[in-house]
């Protein structure tokens, strides 16, 4: 009886053996072990920092959770009372065969004495995912699965995730065991407003738009913007912005006038829309008359032609090229003189008309490049109408002085003829012109010419009673003007450039 139990009693101990792990002194080698010797005598030595310090290093080495025993006892005598709740809740989560009943009851009464310096605060945010820090403090990630232990006072509690503005609240505990925050996310918008007050009437631009008139205000895109303003007869203003999410920004933009004195004068323009009226008079030659049928002579020849002419220009300046159309007026007339013989041989025809001229075409100029003085030249081709108004023949038998043989004078008038023809025609001028500026008034004085080619045109018969009655009425004579050019000085007034 006595030898059982003797038995009975070393196989309870060596299951009390079995079952009791070793000490932390046993189970730790190397670093760890070192680190936790190092902290033990901290603790004893009352500072709970480095104690706290190196027990956290052994346990990052081993993870035995019996260390977060040893690291919730400094942080409970630091007075960091919800961090040592939360190892103890570890401690007692993770340690497994390594916790006896007597640890967990340790635990359990540590749990309780903690709980009247500690509040539970339930965290709730409308966004999955969302970091939450208390005190500058990782917490956790939403939606957490538990209440987050706090400890009494004041905390900070900051709730933030990519695409949405940071949320901070803080709030005061102790007055409750629990307590229940949530916290809203509302994305972020890169945004903000810019308002520009600036002159009635100037132009408001933002990156090359035009905005407003006046002033503006609006909501822009986060960032740098180019702002200009200006307006008639302002120096106009350039200025780069920065608006900020969410900010109001207001820039007042004052404008100057312009003042021509320290700008310069302003260069001259030789490009845009100019006009010329000129007069030229003309004189001319060329043309001839065949004898009227039945004579013999020769053709009159060689005649005075004179014409009083009004010429517009209207154009378009490319610099020294311009392209321009040119409308005339013209009036003058012609006078000829010459012999055709009767079978007598004393038959003298004198003819004289007056005429009315038009023309239009389309030229080129070109221009040298002055303000002030230019020489100028241009051609210009197209045609027009031509209209004798009161021709008349002078025929008669007399000598070449112009006193009749037989009594009859040189000078009567013996018929009358106004045809009207159309022929195509150019004209052109070659002068210089004398201003002040460009675009601005020019003086003109050069030669104008013309030339006309006018088709043959048949005139008569001729009657009167100086016309022998062999003559009539089958005498007639021929125009056959051919070219003939007119040329003379000119004098007009330009304006524009």
């Amino acid at each position: 009886m006595k030898r059982l139990c003797l038995t009975l009693l070393v196989l309870l101990f060596a299951t009390l053996a079995q079952a009791a792990p070793p000490p932390l002194a046993q189970t730790l080698t190397g670093t760890a072990k070192s680190d936790y010797e190092a902290g033990k005598l901290l603790f004893t030595d009352g500072d709970f920092v480095g104690a706290n310090i190196k027990f956290r290093a052994a346990y990052d080495l081993s993870h035995d959770a019996r260390l977060l025993w040893n690291m919730a006892a400094c942080e409970k005598n630091l007075r960091h009372y919800a961090v040592a709740a939360r190892l103890v809740h570890e401690y007692v989560d993770t340690g497994g065969d390594l916790l006896g009943d007597q640890d967990r009851a340790d635990a359990a009464q540590l749990l309780a004495a903690l709980q009247s310096f500690v509040v539970k605060l339930t965290v709730t945010v409308n966004e999955p995912g969302a970091e939450i820090d208390v005190d500058d403090a990782r917490a956790g990630v939403s939606p957490l699965d538990k209440p987050l232990i706090l400890d009494l006072g004041e905390r900070k509690i900051v709730v933030k995730k990519p695409g949405f503005k940071e949320a901070t609240k803080s709030i005061t505990l102790g007055a409750n065991p629990e307590e229940k925050i949530d916290v809203t996310l509302v994305p972020e918008v890169h945004e903000g407003t810019l308002v520009v007050t600036t002159a009635p009437g100037a132009r408001v631009l933002l990156d090359g738009a035009a905005v407003g008139t006046g002033g503006f205000r609006g909501k822009l895109k986060s960032g740098g913007h180019t702002l200009r303003v200006e307006a008639t007869g302002m120096q106009p203003m350039q200025q780069e912005v920065v608006v900020e999410d969410g900010e109001t920004r207001t820039v007042d933009v004052p404008l100057a006038p312009i003042v021509e004195a320290a700008l310069g004068p302003k260069p001259p323009s030789y490009r845009g829309f100019y006009g010329r009226v000129s007069t030229p008079f003309w004189f001319g030659f060329g043309g001839s008359y065949e004898p009227p049928a039945g004579l013999a002579g020769s053709e009159l020849t060689g005649g005075i032609y004179g014409l009083a002419n009004l010429k517009l220009a209207v154009g378009d300046a490319f610099g020294w090229f311009r392209v321009e159309g040119v409308v005339m007026g013209m009036f003058g007339g012609r006078f000829d003189s010459g012999g055709f013989a009767d079978p007598s041989g004393n038959q003298v025809i004198k003819i004289g008309y007056p005429m009315l001229s038009g023309f239009a075409g389309v030229g080129a100029r070109v221009t040298s490049l002055s303000p002030s003085f230019r020489v100028t030249g241009g051609v210009a081709l197209g045609g027009g109408p031509h209209q004798i108004l009161d021709g008349n023949l002078r025929y008669g038998p007399c000598d070449n002085s112009g006193n009749g043989n037989t009594g009859m004078s040189c000078s009567g008038n013996d018929g009358k003829f106004n045809p009207g023809w159309g022929s195509f025609a150019m004209t052109g001028d070659l002068g210089v012109t004398i201003g002040n500026g460009s675009p601005g008034a020019r003086f003109f004085v050069g030669v104008d010419w013309y030339v006309d080619f006018p088709p043959d045109v048949v005139v008569g018969p001729f009657t009167g009673s100086n016309v022998p009655s062999e003559y009539v009425p089958k005498n007639s004579a021929t125009m056959v003007h051919g070219p003939q050019f007119y040329i003379g000085p000119s004098l007009g007034v330009g304006f524009g450039h």
